[in-house]
């Protein structure tokens, strides 16, 4: 695949009209995923800062509701005490909300796996969509006793998290359906204290 020197304004319309120029037509089969990840490794820039601007200014997926089962990213910073426990963290989260709270807010942080184990887990929590339409109206059917109890999701053990509502530093993303598969392979993790390449050989 040709890198694309045109992937300018909104990063997940830019990938999408790729898309159609390369002809594939569904968000989440096993061959588009694997487009998707080619695609975004070929064109985007590791910890080029431009990307996560990018998320943060879309005015159309700004969120105005945290519903279970949708994607969200936005910036985090754990309370400073915290921060001297944490062995590592993440300051830019990409996660599946899974329990919502007044004060805070659980789930399942995907940067945390390596792109291997990260795309086994996908495509693993999307035979719990709650339907195929890859859109707005679709979300993962999640719940905390079944990422615990059910073995196919284990790896998602590793990439449980808690986030203050508090120490949440931008407003949250919802990042739709069609645009998991191009969320899922950014290189917007923002780890602090420890190196991807550190985590992912953990979480492997």
């Amino acid at each position: 695949m040709a890198k694309d020197k045109k992937l300018q304004g909104n990063i997940f319309d830019a990938f999408h009209k790729l898309k159609e120029d390369f002809g594939i037509d569904k968000n989440n089969t096993e061959k588009a995923i694997q487009w998707f990840r080619n695609a975004v490794q070929e064109n985007v820039k590791q910890d080029d800062p431009t990307v996560i601007r990018k998320i943060l200014r879309d005015n159309t997926r700004a969120n105005r509701r945290n519903l279970i089962g949708k994607m969200y990213a936005f910036s985090y910073l754990p309370d400073p005490e915290n921060r001297d426990k944490l062995p590592y963290y993440d300051t830019f989260p990409l996660i599946f909300l899974v329990q919502n709270y007044r004060s805070k807010i659980f789930g399942v942080n995907l940067h945390y796996l390596p792109y291997v184990r990260r795309t086994i887990l996908f495509s693993r929590l999307l035979t719990l969509a709650s339907n195929d339409r890859m859109d707005e109206s679709t979300r993962i059917k999640l719940t905390y006793g079944l990422l615990k109890n059910e073995s196919k999701f284990k790896a998602s053990k590793k990439c449980f998290r808690m986030y203050k509502k508090k120490n949440i530093r931008s407003r949250i993303i919802n990042i739709p359906a069609q645009d998991w598969a191009i969320a899922l392979y950014l290189p917007v993790e923002r780890f602090k204290k420890a190196t991807r390449e550190t985590i992912w050989k953990e979480n492997r």
